[in-house]
């Protein structure tokens, strides 16, 4: 359980964070087919920076819940999601079509069933 406010503050926190780059799907999917290409290329670094912060957030999440399974599969599961993206990258980077597809079939689904999960997992920490 979590006992100080900079601790309830940091999960609510992460959990904002995990919003924010659900919106960043969401602001591809809702563009129009031929403005997805540009739409992905315009997210990408926001997309990258909110990932290097929740991937630093885990040490002090873990830090705090880390006795927890749930959260270390979170964590890890967060981890392969992460690689695979990683690893799509360097097999389409010069394929636009075929990163949407990725992005939009694949990796969106994945980030939003882990997000629904973690947010099922960390919500009582900050329910009061």
């Amino acid at each position: 359980m979590l006992h100080k406010e900079s601790q309830l503050t940091f999960v609510r926190q992460y959990l904002e964070l995990l919003n924010t780059v659900e919106q960043a799907f969401n602001y591809v999917e809702n563009k129009p087919l031929f403005e997805q290409a540009d739409a992905l290329h315009l997210i990408m670094p926001d997309l990258w920076s909110s990932w290097i912060q929740l991937a630093v957030s885990h040490d002090a999440l873990l830090d705090m819940l880390g006795d927890s399974p749930e959260i270390q599969a979170l964590v890890e599961q967060f981890r392969d999601m992460v690689a695979d993206f990683s690893e799509a990258i360097n097999v389409w980077s010069f394929s636009q079509e075929k990163m949407i597809q990725y992005v939009l079939n694949r990796l969106s689904p994945f980030y939003r069933e882990w997000k629904t999960k973690t947010e099922l997992i960390l919500s009582p920490f900050v329910r009061h």
